[in-house]
């Protein structure tokens, strides 16, 4: 396809999005978005997508929004599974502790992740990962741990529910001390719980994790853990264990996940497929610093993309499966034009680069003019299941990648998964090293 055809069908894009806009804001602002947004868009050597591709993802994807699509049995919350049996004896102890007085407040203090309704959270990744921080926070301090997500278009009992904690159980204390601790990973309330207020209901707002490493070094963490055995973090992961028992998915997030797929292209789910979530950080639907932005940051994701699609094809090929083929490739970004141009170098190829043309990027905590932000969101909750359920990943540096590169529970000790820029031989054989199957 021709230059001239790229640039055309990234109009079409653009053309849809002013549509939406036009009727929440006006003309005036729409004649304004139209020109930065003719103006960022540039011509470079690729083939986009037909514009019949894009008319077919949309007319499937708006199906699968207004249809129930089918969920397989083997990828609804099989890759999750977590008995309350299972659980490691320093989890079971708080869940029987949790149980025992969530419903009756005045038998120990309460501890609640909070996010305000003006935002500052962070995004889906940066809120996750300050959740679990406060629960094993709640467990040192013998506090029930407790919900209050604020501040975005989409309830999270909408997309995550309870499992074996009811963090959602209301009303919540009037008589809360407010403490913050956002972005902060020396805050002395993280590092050591015990120096919280004593015998007083708290409401922290946090938006980061520690890292299980980290935790296991802290004396107040590795005390709670050794009163019930001890931990070993090389075979489980205390942040995995923490949030699948706090979470399970809704069937609307197991659901949209599917029209995703659909939409893309991708094979029927028990296929294996290569997840890539490339956050250039300048995207143009908020504001954001460059990450990883430019062709040379784009070419490492999809060189390593690739390479790991062919170890992964290898390894199966290795293990008796002589018919195996190249696993697809699903792809999510803060740009479309990163898609764009990946599907270009990808059409030189085996053309197995599959995404959602039509889906807006959207941050939970910075995107402002979404034409529905419940939908918006939703598919970011969406692509966070995709990218779970891939059977290997390229990541960024951001956190939402780094919850889908942490959460898989049949992938133990580690994930499989290759930082985009550190994508040399010995990490993508150690990351396709861990598939348990082909």
């Amino acid at each position: 396809m021709s230059n001239r055809s790229a640039c055309w069908t990234q109009l079409l894009v653009l053309r849809r999005v002013l549509m939406n806009w036009r009727r929440r804001y006006g003309y005036q602002f729409v004649v304004y978005a139209a020109i930065l947004g003719m103006a960022s868009i540039y011509v470079v050597s690729m083939e986009a997508p037909p514009e019949s591709e894009i008319a077919s993802q949309e007319s499937f994807f708006l199906a699968a929004k207004a249809t129930k699509v089918a969920m397989p049995k083997d990828w609804t919350h099989g890759k999750y599974q977590l008995s309350e049996s299972a659980l490691p004896s320093w989890m079971k102890a708080y869940v029987a502790f949790h149980q025992r007085h969530v419903q009756t407040p005045a038998s120990a203090s309460r501890l609640v992740w909070h996010c305000p309704e003006n935002r500052g959270c962070g995004g889906i990744g940066d809120r996750l990962s300050g959740i679990v921080q406060v629960l094993m926070m709640s467990m040192v301090t013998k506090r029930v741990f407790l919900v209050d997500w604020h501040g975005s278009g989409l309830s999270i009992n909408k997309v995550l529910r309870p499992r074996f904690i009811a963090w959602d159980s209301i009303p919540l204390p009037s008589d809360m001390v407010k403490l913050y601790a956002n972005d902060d990973r020396n805050n002395t309330y993280l590092r050591d719980p015990r120096t919280l207020p004593q015998k007083v209901n708290i409401q922290l707002q946090a938006n980061l994790y520690l890292y299980d490493a980290v935790l296991k070094r802290e004396p107040a963490y590795l005390a709670y853990w050794n009163r019930y055995g001890g931990v070993n973090i090389s075979l489980l992961s205390p942040f995995k264990i923490a949030f699948w028992t706090l979470f399970q998915w809704t069937d609307l997030v197991v659901r949209h996940a599917q029209g995703l797929r659909n939409a893309s292209g991708l094979a029927e789910p028990a296929q294996r497929y290569i997840g890539v979530h490339v956050r250039t950080g300048s995207g143009v639907s908020w504001t954001d610093p460059p990450r990883h932005a430019g062709l040379p940051a784009l070419r490492q994701f999809y060189d390593c993309a690739r390479r790991l699609q062919h170890a992964l094809q290898q390894k199966c090929i290795n293990e008796g499966d002589s018919t195996s083929s190249l696993p697809e490739i699903y792809l999510a970004s803060d740009r479309v034009d990163a898609k764009f141009q990946m599907k270009a170098w990808d059409s030189e190829n085996d053309n197995t680069i599959k995404y959602v043309t039509n889906l807006e990027p959207f941050h939970v905590d910075k995107s402002r003019n979404a034409m529905n932000t419940s939908a918006a969101e939703l598919d970011v909750w969406g692509e966070l299941k995709v990218l779970l359920d891939a059977t290997c990943l390229v990541t960024s540096r951001s956190q939402f990648s780094t919850l889908a590169s942490s959460l898989r529970m049949d992938q133990t000790p580690h994930r499989c998964a290759v930082m985009f820029d550190q994508c040399d031989i010995e990490q993508i054989e150690q990351a396709v090293a861990v598939v348990s199957s082909c």
